[in-house]
């Protein structure tokens, strides 16, 4: 079990120095990768199913751009004419290797070694977005594997208050710093959990998904004590939007 444990930790660590690389991206030149990392952690990547082997044929004429080219794979090398500039290219099939990322492996790998249960991907694009299981209880998350700006951040976590949802935000070291930013004016409190890959610590976060459950069960139970109907609806208020916190403090008595 211990062996088992750190098998998982090592692959954890092994994926966040991957996703934190230079190299990182949705689609990357094999040639590239062999250079961040020896070929047994390139290896192990391929075998949780991070990344795909793929030859991808060339589509464009190096010298003009142009799409309508004709390609002969013949032995180790393709061979490419164009159709529109005459011209005769030769690349090696060596120089058009790459490795395709999985964005849902990568969050799925993570959220396994939470034990999380039902692991639903809603969205897989520019980030991946989803909801999993534990104890019994839907929790939201959302990964985000590539450096995002403020601005593309901002509809992201606006929509994340909007649901009134805890929600995991497991990130790209350096999104931290715009996410944290961005998140401020939003008042999202405890809405929100943000780990940086490279901080990814397993109990901390069961710890913080155990009191967000204790914190939902908690406020069931308030609200099951209230009367006053107006009361209660500026509790719900509050509970589904944040920021309604400043301004009702802020007005009148």
């Amino acid at each position: 079990m211990v062996a088992k444990r750190q098998d998982c930790n090592d692959d954890l660590s092994l994926i966040a120095k991957f996703v934190n690389s230079d190299c990182f991206s949705p689609r990357i030149k094999l040639l590239e990768l062999e250079k961040a990392f020896p070929p047994e952690k390139i290896e192990r990547l391929i075998e949780l199913d991070i990344v795909t082997k793929k030859v991808v044929e060339p589509t464009t004429c190096e010298y003009c751009g142009n799409t309508e080219i004709n390609v002969q794979k013949i032995e180790n090398k393709f061979f490419v004419r164009c159709e529109i500039c005459g011209k005769l290219s030769t690349l090696k099939i060596d120089d058009c290797v790459y490795a395709e990322v999985s964005y849902g492996s990568i969050a799925e790998k993570f959220l396994s070694a939470l034990c999380a249960e039902k692991i639903n991907i809603e969205k897989e694009e520019a980030y991946v977005k989803g909801s999993f299981i534990i104890d019994h209880t839907p929790i939201k998350f959302v990964f985000i594997p590539l450096e995002m700006g403020e601005k593309d951040l901002l509809p992201l976590l606006w929509s994340t208050t909007l649901e009134a949802s805890r929600t995991l935000f497991f990130v790209r070291d350096e999104n931290l710093g715009n996410i944290l930013n961005t998140s401020i004016p939003l008042a999202i409190g405890g809405l929100v959990l943000v780990v940086p890959l490279s901080q990814f610590n397993v109990n901390e976060i069961k710890k913080w998904i155990s009191v967000t459950l204790k914190t939902q069960a908690l406020e069931k139970l308030v609200l099951s004590k209230i009367d006053d109907e107006k009361l209660k609806k500026l509790v719900i208020s509050i509970n589904t939007n944040p920021k309604l916190s400043l301004i009702h403090i802020s007005e009148p008595t």
